[in-house]
Parts: structure tokens; C-alpha cells; sequence
């Protein structure tokens, strides 16, 4: 959840420096509906498990290339989707992330 946190901060610090139209809009929608989405999994999930979530310290870097951050969020987010439990409301949440960043990925890598 941290890491999807993280992610919407870079997508707007993205979308506000990319000089692409498409890149622009892409990132604007992905740090809207990312945010919303992981706020919506992470309630859910402290909900379900009665254990509130815990977040630490870890890096924070600045993105310069969307497309290859696009690529690499989406690849971690796929490989860490059981993270969150196997529970079907809470991997339908997360399926509601990974279609968030699936689509930001198509248009910053196909519609540039």
C-alpha cells in the first residue's frame, strides 16, 4: 500500500513535468483513480483483517522516464498481488489497482 502511495505522488510529479499531451492526461487520470483505489484497498483490507497497516520509511525517487515507471510499477504490482491476502473482495480491489496502472501503461506506451 505504501508503494501505491508512493506511486500516486510520482504520477502527479510526472504528469506535471512531462511536456507530452498523451503522457499528461495519462498520468493525470492514473493519480486520480490510483489514489482513490488504494486508499479503497487498504480500508478494506484493515477492515477484513483487523490489523491496521504500518508504514515505514523506505526511498522515494523521482521517475524521469514514465514509460519504463509505468512498465516497472505495473510488473510489481502483478508479482506482489497476493501480498494482500486471497480473500476474492480484497484481490477484486487489488484486480481495481493493477486495471488502474494496466491503463495508464497502454496509454503512455501506445499512444505517445
Amino acid at each position: 500500500i505504501g508503494r501505491l502511495f508512493h506511486a500516486v505522488t510520482q504520477a502527479h510529479m510526472l504528469h506535471l513535468t512531462t511536456k507530452n499531451g498523451t503522457h499528461h492526461d495519462a498520468l493525470g487520470k492514473l493519480y486520480e483513480d490510483l489514489l482513490d483505489s488504494a486508499d479503497e484497498l487498504a480500508e478494506v483490507y484493515q477492515g477484513c483483517t483487523g490489523t491496521q497497516l504500518d508504514f515505514t520509511a523506505c526511498p522515494f525517487e523521482v521517475p524521469t522516464d514514465a514509460q519504463a515507471w509505468i512498465n516497472e510499477l505495473y510488473e510489481c504490482a502483478e508479482t506482489n498481488r497476493l501480498v494482500m491476502g486471497t480473500e476474492f473482495h480484497i484481490q477484486d480491489l487489488v484486480g481495481d489497482v493493477i486495471s488502474d496502472i494496466a491503463r495508464a501503461k497502454y496509454k503512455l506506451n501506445f499512444l505517445s
